[in-house]
């Protein structure tokens, strides 16, 4: 993507007021070379944001979405099938994330790694 390059790693923690916008708008300009992304302790954020990260993000081996308490299954579970490559990921004090999304993730690594 224009002005990234071939960034691999962004640290987008604690920002104040990163928001689904903001977040959709830099997931649009992210190159398909970033493989770790953290997002921890942004409190404004929601599904939509880390929904676009999803899409464009692909090559995600690691994903930090700690204390981003907003996010739920919805945005987890197209993480999970999107990005095949996760192998790290770290959604501690994230309440709105149930079971539903650990299953899937359980699933998933069970069928990579047997």
């Amino acid at each position: 993507a224009e002005g990234f390059g071939l960034l691999t790693t962004l640290r987008l923690e604690s920002v104040k007021g990163l928001n689904d916008e903001s977040l959709g708008v830099i997931a649009g300009k992210l190159p398909n070379s970033l493989t770790n992304l953290s997002l921890r302790d942004n409190v404004h954020l929601q599904d939509a944001g880390l929904i676009e990260i999803a899409k464009s993000c692909t090559r995600l081996t690691a994903l930090d979405v700690r204390r981003c308490e907003r996010i739920t299954d919805k945005s987890m579970l197209l993480v999970v099938h999107k990005c095949m490559t996760l192998d790290h990921l770290r959604i501690s004090f994230c309440p709105n994330i149930t079971d539903a999304s650990l299953c899937q993730l359980a699933y998933r690594a069970r069928r990579i790694y047997t």
